[in-house]
């Protein structure tokens, strides 16, 4: 699931670039080492931040901030992870939009 800046008809001739991504969201059970791994690079090479998993084996939700690249390597300087306990800033263009609970996100 992506949360993109701007109305659809935006898009309608080109998808959003990277700056227009307000949050992408993986939802992981058999796909959880590819989310981790690939997944994440490709998305911390685009300078997309945050970059939310949820992990429904474990019924967490792993949250990825600060994207870098250090030798040809990309990842992201922070990650936290969530329980359903919990609820989690949605921080979008540097302000707290909502807080959401992480047991809304899981089944």
């Amino acid at each position: 699931m992506t949360i993109v800046r701007g109305k659809p008809r935006d898009y309608i001739s080109a998808p959003p670039s990277a700056e227009k991504i307000g949050l992408v969201i993986e939802i992981a059970d058999s796909t959880l080492a590819t989310d981790r791994r690939i997944r994440l690079q490709v998305y911390a090479a685009a300078k997309i931040a945050p970059y939310w998993i949820i992990n429904l084996n474990e019924r967490q939700i792993e949250v990825y901030i600060e994207p870098f690249d250090r030798d040809g390597m990309s990842s992201y300087r922070a990650y936290r992870v969530y329980t359903d306990a919990d609820a989690i800033p949605f921080v979008l263009d540097g302000g707290e939009i909502a807080q959401i609970p992480v047991a809304d996100l899981l089944p």
